[in-house]
């Protein structure tokens, strides 16, 4: 008696639970949605400021220094304080040194757009107004000029002003002479001398001096 084998197709049938285990991979055949980037922030000076910010005004210098901080400000403030500064220019730190850098400028040079410095015009809106007369009993400042020597004291102050250092020289008796120097020759800080007798004048734009 021969037996007959009949192929029978079974299906089974496998069922997940509602909540499967198994992880669902992403990215395919799935859109997620992207949030656009931000566009970028375009940041404006304030008006008034003097800055004229990513510009080089090239040549025309009389003295340099490093700033104490990356601030344009205290660039246009040293300008500010000095008569014979009409121009400034200040470098980002890491283009012309580890530190920033200002730039003091006696005529105003022409504009160049450069990344690297912010500059700035003292006078931007008008000609210089004309410089004030020394006070009552004071001689006039003698300006770029060094009176070296018959130092009896000296000392730093605190703003970059040779008006300061007359001062001092006529509160003294004993003092007859003084010289100023700049802030950033000597010292960070500007630095006066006190002098007795009075030196011969020597040319030399480091410093402003004067005679009681």
């Amino acid at each position: 008696m021969r037996s007959t084998f009949r192929p029978i197709a079974v299906t089974v049938a496998l069922a997940f639970p509602a909540f499967s285990c198994f992880p669902i991979p992403l990215g395919v055949g799935v859109t997620v949605p992207v949030a656009p980037e931000p566009a970028p922030v375009v940041v404006v000076p304030a008006q008034g400021q003097g800055l004229e910010w990513n510009v080089n005004r090239r040549g025309s210098d009389y003295r340099s220094f490093d700033l104490g901080a990356p601030q344009p400000e205290l660039c246009r403030n040293a300008c500010m304080s000095e008569p014979a500064c009409v121009a400034f220019t200040y470098v980002n730190p890491g283009v012309q040194g580890p530190n920033a850098r200002c730039w003091l400028k006696n005529n105003v040079p022409p504009p160049n757009p450069e990344g690297c410095c912010v500059s700035g015009v003292k006078y931007a809106g008008g000609p210089p107004p004309p410089p004030p007369p020394p006070p009552v009993g004071y001689r006039a400042l003698e300006r770029g000029i060094n009176r070296p020597g018959f130092d009896f004291r000296h000392f730093d102050l605190p703003a970059p002003s040779p008006e300061m250092c007359r001062e001092a020289c006529y509160r003294e008796p004993q003092c007859v002479a003084f010289t100023y120097v700049h802030p950033g020759i000597q010292a960070p800080a500007a630095r006066c001398w006190l002098k007795n007798p009075a030196p011969e004048p020597v040319p030399d734009r480091c410093c402003i001096s004067g005679v009681k």
